[in-house]
Parts: structure tokens; sequence; C-alpha cells
């Protein structure tokens, strides 16, 4: 399954659970990060998360702040910068040494993100995905649809095919006698 579909079940689960959230979306980054812009997690009000924009150090201290965000659920840009030695949590050279720029969208039943309403795969084809904070610009990507692979036949070497296509992002079709 495709990241983006994985990041909007995400959200979806956790609305249906009568819970709320935050996405993330890594809008830039700068030096040496685990992901680069257009990568998502979301974060439910109780901790759990989905997906990663990190080792795991920035989406633990996300989950620590989303019930002071969910008090005032507007959207806001946020950034970390693990570059400098004189941080003492995030400069320990834990992986990365970049800055990374956030938008954070709190979201509950009232209040789901645009990504959940209006992403559509168009078909095959990329889509071209703007995000947006007050009006700006601040991030266009062209979100292709994950890699298929049909296989034919039915020995013993298919199955191990299909777990290595579907292990790296491929939906795969097995097609056999």
């Amino acid at each position: 399954m495709h990241e983006i579909t994985k990041t909007i079940a995400a959200i979806r689960r956790v609305i249906d659970s009568g819970k709320r959230g935050i996405l993330v979306t890594i809008i830039d980054t700068r030096g040496s990060t685990y992901r680069r812009a257009g990568a998502r997690a979301v974060i439910a009000e109780d901790g759990e998360s989905f997906g990663t924009i990190s080792g795991g150090c920035l989406e633990r201290d996300l989950a620590e702040r989303v019930s002071s965000w969910l008090v005032n659920p507007k959207p806001r840009l946020i950034k970390y910068d693990s570059s400098k030695m004189t941080d003492i949590v995030f400069g320990l050279g834990l992986g990365c040494r970049g800055e990374i720029d956030l938008l954070i969208e709190p979201f509950d039943a009232q209040h789901v993100p645009r990504l959940v309403n209006e992403f559509r795969w168009n078909g095959r084809d990329p889509v071209v995905w703007t995000t947006k904070h007050e009006g700006r610009e601040l991030l266009v990507e062209v979100i292709r649809p994950e890699r298929a692979i049909a296989i034919f036949g039915g020995g013993t070497d298919v199955a191990p095919v299909a777990r290595i296509a579907q292990s790296v992002g491929m939906r795969s079709l097995i097609i056999a006698p």
C-alpha cells in the first residue's frame, strides 16, 4: 500500500475511534535528516503514531505536544534544528545533523485535514499535490502511484518474489494456472 494511502487511512482510523490527532508533514529540510519533504506522520492524542518523519525522537517530542495543539486546533509551522552541538536533546548526533520544517495540522471529526477530503489518485498517473498554509503554497510534490509487478507462474519461487515485491512497496499480482 502506498505511503499516502496509509497516511489517509491512519487519519480515518484515529477519527473513527473517536480520537483527535495531528497530521505532520515535512515541508523542507536542510542538512542530514532521516526523511525528506513530503514525508508524513499521524500522531493520535493518546500518543499512538503512524508513519515516520525521523528516527523516532521527533515523533516522541511531537506526541508530548499534541494535547496543547488540540486546545487551539489551528495548523502551524514549526522547526527542529539538530545541527547545533549545544542542543542537549536533538544535538546528540542521533543520525541527523539537519533542520526540518514541519506543518502541524491538528484534526478531529469536525476538522479533517484537506489531504483526506481532497487527495484522489488519478488512475495510474502521478498526482501533483500542493500543501498549503494560510493561503501560501509550502510544498508542491508529485506523488507517484505505487509500482506493480505481475508474476506469471505457479512455482515455489513465486511466493518469495511476491513477498519481496511487497516489502519494497510494490503491488504484486500472481497469474498462475
